[in-house]
């Protein structure tokens, strides 16, 4: 389709006196414009040029062209017949005006992409944009003025424009027509009417591109002061500057203008400050930027550090890796007056004695020579302080300097051990005072339940601000469990809380869910006489005015979302029976923990999970129930943004792999999202999902991949390889557990340390790969073939094969796909399948700990290949197809002296 809209970009500014420098957020707005969208010109319209450094530094990429003031708006007296139009003359705003219409007629002159200059770029605008004759985006109703009705408003702080558009036309003069001195009434309410009328004329698009963040106190807080880091889909962000930027104006937001600055950009991470810090001047050094936030000169000569009673100031980059001041951790490093301290003793001793130094181990030796009376801290403490400062995003790791890598290693948590009938779990991420509230409520308002309950709080984020803070509260409760979940991410850790407890029935919550007083008993009372219920428990969503409620969810889509808050009257009197219902939010919901259905752990990021719980409740002859005594708020707002990303695609993905294992339709859920997100976009995303559920390795509950933290170089080729099949999402790395002394004991410790984590999830099956693991060119065919051959086969262990091999070790050619291993077979798979069928059996014979395992190799079997070789209970087989090229001959009858 040929392109109507050409990728010209206009901007109106200088439209009153100029009193002061260009400001850093205009700077901001039109080098985004450059970088995100790459226009054929920008044109700036003018009426007073403006000056400073910023403007300096942006006047040789814009075309200038000077304009005239209208004075249809200079002159007219509809100011006069209202207290909104008197306050706009009177505060000198009704330059505004001026660039409404100016904005029009340029792009009917031109045609192309018209932006306010409080715009910050995001996402390139889509190409589909630029094929429709207009565009403009929907903001959130508005009040107008003088009838006080709600009326549907479109903004124009963004327009997309052919030449000669009939609708810019139309627009335009209907703006002189209307035109009553209100912010709206001529420009946003006038544009929402002409839309109905000229709707071939016009795409409308969703307000999600333009302005997430509205114009409420609330919007605004998100945009500078929290956090919201979920930009898909938004393609720019619109800052409504006149409700907050002088600093005298405090009723939408205590937020200035002068809060805008380059340091603050860096240092702090707010909605804004995450994407303006792409745009910001002079990137060509990180250092020089760091030291201007430290005000320290810019040179390349290493700055002396200056010492303080008990830290170091940070005063320069160590070669080799640098602080990274955008997430700075408080665990390490602390701010006072401006000036950033690290508070860590050897991170203190690493920056004053180890400049330059890139390699972990010089850095150790250099330490060893600097302090040799304290040799055995610093061995220990060193690559534990630089992993745990990766970790955190306090250094980072240039390409040319040794790595160190720094994903966990999972080790399961124990199972709690007491006696607690009742486990309330809740997953959490970043959110300290959601749990604090929670948990504390539970605490202080149901005292008579407290001796029948445990508290699981599963933190999304153990490397986190929140972290220490969460793992504290157990000091102060005894019914209390941390548990570090690294493995767990989005909706699926929300279930596998299930999984951490041995209380017979669970109540899981959102972290930020408060529950009536009373009911927690009310719910014992119910499991005591419904001990072996099969049913998925719920109850009312009461709303923030404690008066009207939720009792469950209606099927349908609405706003990406499948399902919609509605209210059943039965729900009205707590006293009433418990009754059946179609779904419900699944911010609290209880059930028997024997009879919780395993959710598809393939699930990742947030969505999807409403509607597809209950319905495996009922497919395992359940009923999903409303108790009307179960009530509870929920936290829906978070001012302050989150912390924890969030997109589409993972969330269609949910869906579609929810349908695809309940063998439900997916057209409408399809057809739904190219309403929402966009055609091109939903047909992409589905292609995607559908390719991911297509490929074999698709079978396979979950992935793991074992690599020693010291072995990057290893890590990265294994990622190509991951890439190459269309599974690097799907694997999760490993932290490989290292016993110099035998390679072969850690080896053992990590296979078993995956088959816990598979058993106390109730994987159904896990693959296991080594990082040296190397896959043939066939090995999406064979597998496919392979598993096909299997699936009519009772088998506990899988190796993926190198293929059958003559006595030379070359390859033969073999009909089969799969066969049985023998006794007689010497290979040692670096890939393998294990079934849940066999992870009892597996477990049992191997010890948990290095020196229980030491000894278990030395008298019994030399490696875990053997150990797996000689639980003869188990049906083992491997596929003759060849798929790995990396193996290691072993001997299957060893026997131990």
């Amino acid at each position: 389709m040929k392109t109507q809209i050409p990728k010209l970009f206009h901007f109106v500014f200088g439209l009153k006196e100029q009193t002061e420098p260009f400001h850093l957020a205009y700077f901001l707005c039109l080098k985004s414009c450059i970088e995100v969208n790459k226009p054929s010109a920008i044109h700036f319209y003018y009426h007073h040029e403006p000056y400073g450094d910023y403007w300096e530094l942006i006047k040789p990429q814009l075309t200038l062209i000077e304009v005239q003031l209208e004075s249809f708006v200079q002159d007219n007296k509809a100011y006069e017949n209202h207290q909104e139009g008197q306050f706009i003359k009177a505060a000198k705003l009704d330059y505004a005006h001026q660039t409404d219409f100016i904005r029009l007629k340029k792009l009917i002159q031109y045609g192309g992409v018209y932006a306010d200059m409080d715009t910050l770029f995001v996402n390139t605008i889509p190409d589909e944009l630029y094929q429709h004759p207009f565009v403009i985006g929907r903001e959130q109703g508005v009040t107008d003025t003088l009838t006080k009705q709600q009326r549907p408003s479109l903004c124009n702080a963004l327009l997309m424009a052919e030449p000669n558009s009939a609708f810019a036309k139309a627009w335009l003069q209907a703006s002189y027509e209307s035109f009553d001195g209100t912010w709206s009434s001529h420009s946003c309410q006038q544009a929402a009417t002409l839309a109905a009328e000229m709707p071939n004329e016009v795409y409308v698009a969703p307000q999600r591109y333009f302005y997430k963040h509205m114009w409420t106190q609330q919007g605004i807080s998100t945009l500078f002061e929290g956090l919201d880091n979920d930009f898909e889909h938004v393609f720019s962000m619109h800052m409504w500057n006149h409700l907050w930027w002088d600093k005298s104006r405090v009723d939408f937001s205590e937020f200035h203008s002068g809060l805008i600055n380059e340091a603050t950009i860096l240092a702090v991470d707010t909605t804004y400050n995450v994407i303006a810090r792409r745009f910001l001047p002079d990137q060509a050094s990180r250092k020089n930027i760091i030291r201007r936030i430290l005000k320290l000169p810019e040179h390349d000569e290493p700055t002396p550090m200056k010492k303080s009673s008990s830290s170091i100031l940070v005063p320069e980059i160590v070669d080799g890796w640098e602080l990274s001041l955008e997430q700075s951790p408080t665990r390490f490093l602390q701010r006072t007056s401006g000036q950033f301290f690290v508070t860590n003793d050897i991170t203190n001793m690493i920056l004053e004695y180890c400049d330059g130094i890139n390699s972990v181990e010089r850095i150790i030796q250099q330490l060893l020579e600097r302090f040799p009376n304290d040799g055995e801290d610093i061995s220990k403490d060193v690559q534990l302080t630089l992993r745990d400062l990766a970790l955190n995003g306090a250094i980072r790791f240039n390409q040319t300097a040794k790595q160190v890598a720094v994903t966990p290693r999972y080790s399961p948590p124990p199972v709690s051990s007491t006696q607690a009938k009742l486990c309330i779990g809740m997953a959490t991420y970043d959110d300290y005072d959601g749990v604090y509230f929670s948990v504390q409520a539970i605490r202080l308002y149901h005292p008579e339940v407290l001796d029948d309950i445990e508290f699981v709080v599963l933190d999304n984020n153990p490397s986190g601000v929140c972290a220490e803070a969460l793992q504290s509260l157990g000091h102060s409760m005894p019914n209390y469990r941390y548990v570090p979940g690294d493995n767990f991410q989005g909706t699926w850790s929300r279930f596998s809380l299930i999984n951490q407890t041995n209380a017979p029935y669970i109540l899981c919550i959102d972290s930020h869910v408060m529950i009536a007083p009373g009911a927690i008993k009310q719910l014992l009372d119910y499991f005591d006489t419904h001990p072996d219920t099969a049913d998925f428990l719920q109850g009312p969503l009461v709303s923030d005015d404690l008066v009207s409620l939720s009792s469950h969810f209606t099927p349908g889509w609405s706003g990406g979302m499948y399902g919609q808050w509605a209210s059943d009257p039965r729900a009205e009197d707590a006293a009433n029976d418990a009754f059946e219902i179609p779904m419900q939010g699944l911010g609290l919901f209880a059930l028997r923990r024997d009879n919780w259905p395993q959710v598809n752990p393939r699930f990742k990021g947030f969505g999807g999970e409403e509607g597809y719980v209950q319905e495996k409740i009922r497919r395992s002859g359940g009923r999903a129930l409303c108790l009307p005594f179960l009530r509870w708020i929920h936290r829906f707002n978070r001012p302050m943004g989150t912390r924890y990303a969030l997109n589409w695609e993972d969330r269609i993905r949910n869906y579609l792999i929810a349908h695809h294992e309940l063998a439900t339709d997916p057209n409408e859920t399809i057809e739904h999202f190219k309403s929402h997100i966009g055609a091109t976009e939903t047909a992409n995303i589905v292609a995607r999902v559908e390719s991911e559920i297509a490929n074999p390795f698709y079978y396979f509950d979950a992935i793991y991949c074992i690599n020693k933290d010291t072995a990057v170089e290893r890590w990265n080729l294994a990622k190509q390889q991951f890439e190459a099949l269309n599974i690097s999402h799907r694997v999760q790395r490993l932290s490989a557990i290292e016993t110099p002394q035998n390679h072969q004991i850690g080896r053992a410790l990590s296979y078993r340390s995956i088959i816990q984590l598979a058993s106390m999830n109730k994987f159904n099956n896990v693959l296991i790969l080594e990082d040296d693991v190397v896959f043939d060119s066939n090995t999406l065919n064979n597998l496919a073939q392979s598993l096909a051959h299997l699936s009519s086969v009772d088998w506990d262990i899988l190796y993926l094969g190198t293929g059958l091999q003559d006595n030379q070790g070359h390859r033969v050619a073999s009909d089969e796909y799969a066969r049985e291993v023998t006794r007689d077979d010497e290979f040692s798979a670096k890939a393998l399948v294990v079934k849940a069928s066999s992870y009892e059996s597996i477990l049992n014979g191997l010890p948990d700990n290095a020196d229980e395992m030491a000894r278990y190799i030395k008298l019994y079997q030399p490696s875990i290949d053997h150990h797996l070789a000689a639980v003869g209970a188990l049906s083992q087989f491997v596929v003759e197809a060849s798929l790995v090229n990396q193996s290691v001959a072993i001997d299957r009858n060893h026997k131990s002296s």
